[in-house]
């Protein structure tokens, strides 16, 4: 829950930096890196949010949660944080499509496969 809530903190002021840093005038390879991590952020977020709704679905239904359901979920949850962006008035450069957010997605739920099978 806490890592959740900070992990939203810190992709709301890596959007404001890059918004600042866009305004300022700062070169493209800068921002591109920014708004790199940003993305970074918030396909983790998601993933932290379905991974979250996993485990309670599996403890209110005592069984385990598919990883289609947890893919639809994460891309859900992605489509939520960049609508609540919005809504802030920060605008984030990522358009994404479902094909092209599930594409992301499975990257990052692969990279996280690796760390444990590697056990970092």
């Amino acid at each position: 829950m806490i890592a959740g809530i900070i992990s939203g903190i810190a992709a709301i002021l890596l959007a404001a930096v890059g918004y600042l840093l866009r305004k300022a005038g700062v070169s493209k390879e800068m921002s591109a890196l920014i708004l790199k991590s940003l993305e970074e952020m918030l396909l983790q977020r998601a993933i932290l949010s379905a991974e979250n709704w996993a485990e309670k679905k599996a403890k209110e239904l005592g069984q385990k949660v598919t990883g289609s359901e947890k893919m639809k979920k994460a891309i859900e949850e992605a489509q939520n944080i960049l609508a609540q962006l919005k809504s802030w008035g920060l605008l984030v450069n990522v358009d994404w499509n479902k094909d092209i957010l599930k594409y992301k997605l499975q990257a990052e739920f692969n990279k996280i496969a690796d760390k444990i099978n590697k056990g970092e």
